[in-house]
């Protein structure tokens, strides 16, 4: 990947770090620009939101941002298509991350049908992660086609995750 500019999305706190926190924080000391959006806290909004921004920063990402979409309100609709949208013209990302489309949790689903959506009209790379704790049952197998050799970040990666401490 070229030196720029990737918006990485995730359902709610903790989903990126997770999910690729490794990759995020390789991503960022190789002179990219991280950019995360966070779509839903589901409780605990000030806590949790303090614990994403203090994840963020061990991770090097240079701002986060919350669509603030109320719990229970996350579907594949023109609201959230059009809070998308309005991140991703903001940003203007190369490359944007999101949660694999057969995840077994639906608000990771609904975010990336509607991440989906709202990159219809762009020109960038569309990738998707899937968080590696058992989810639940899925209808097929996630096959990743790209591999990051994080053996340097899963540090930091696991410092990221931690400082969910609510969690």
């Amino acid at each position: 990947m070229d030196k720029r500019t990737i918006l990485v999305f995730g359902a709610h706190p903790d989903d990126v770090e997770i999910g690729m926190g490794g990759t995020i924080r390789r991503l960022a000391v190789t002179h990219n620009t991280v950019i995360s959006c966070v779509a839903s806290v589901p409780n605990q909004i000030v806590i949790r939101k303090r614990e994403s921004r203090e994840a963020a920063k061990i991770l090097t990402v240079k701002k986060t941002i919350f669509l603030d979409i109320p719990v229970n309100a996350l579907g594949f609709n023109r609201k959230t298509i059009g809070a998308i949208d309005s991140v991703i013209n903001v940003c203007k990302p190369a490359s944007v991350f999101t949660h694999w489309i057969g995840d077994s949790h639906q608000d990771h689903v609904n975010l990336t049908h509607s991440v989906l959506a709202a990159a219809r009209h762009n020109h960038f790379n569309v990738f998707m992660y899937e968080q590696t704790v058992p989810g639940g049952i899925t209808h097929a197998s996630f096959r990743p086609q790209l591999f990051i050799d994080i053996s340097t970040e899963i540090e930091e990666k696991m410092k990221s995750i931690n400082a969910h401490q609510s969690q």
